[in-house]
């Protein structure tokens, strides 16, 4: 008897213990990193498109909004975004050569505090929502890569990759498979 009640017990805890580490309602599991480096573990819920921030609720409920120059990174649900001056990027590919993102927000225009005193208008980063951009390692800027300019960017940047080079000049790659561009050039010798 002693034996089913523990094991009733457990599966209690158990079961209790799940339902716990269910997000709140709009919610999704995820983390933060702080621009101080610190790594949160919790509950996010994006407002990306319209705020260009993200809430981020603690194991103990408590709520927090940050914005782009709050986080260095953030991933929900498995999907990652980082931050570049204001505004959030989702990492499309990480690579060795170059890294590819895709802008999910706009904070231009947005109000900027510090503490409940306004000190300025947030520029925000060129481009539009669902633009493309690149970062190559030794820049710490991200670089705006859109159908007009992708033939003169991978000319200029990517050249240590002749197959990748004569593949854009004779559009066998074009800017529609800018994913396949990416994943060329880092797996150039």
């Amino acid at each position: 008897m002693k034996q089913l009640i523990s094991s009733l017990l457990l599966l209690t805890v158990i079961f209790s213990s799940k339902t716990f580490a269910q997000p709140p309602a709009g919610f999704k599991t995820g983390y933060i990193i702080t621009a101080d480096g610190s790594r949160k573990e919790g509950f996010i819920k994006e407002n990306f498109k319209s705020k260009a921030t993200i809430i981020f609720q603690s194991a103990d409920g408590k709520k927090t909004t940050y914005t782009g120059t709050d986080i260095n990174e953030t991933g929900i649900d498995g999907t990652v975004y980082t931050s570049y001056l204001s505004d959030f990027f989702k990492v499309i590919s990480n690579g060795t050569k170059v890294s590819l993102y895709q802008k999910v927000s706009d904070a231009s225009g947005k109000v900027i505090y510090n503490g409940s005193e306004v000190v300025g208008i947030n520029p925000g980063t060129e481009g539009s929502v669902n633009d493309h951009f690149i970062k190559i390692p030794s820049s710490n800027n991200l670089m705006l890569i859109t159908k007009k300019n992708f033939e003169e960017v991978v000319l200029a940047h990517c050249t240590d990759c002749p197959t990748l080079v004569e593949s854009v000049k004779t559009n066998k790659v074009s800017y529609e498979e800018i994913e396949k561009a990416v994943q060329l050039y880092n797996n150039c010798k």
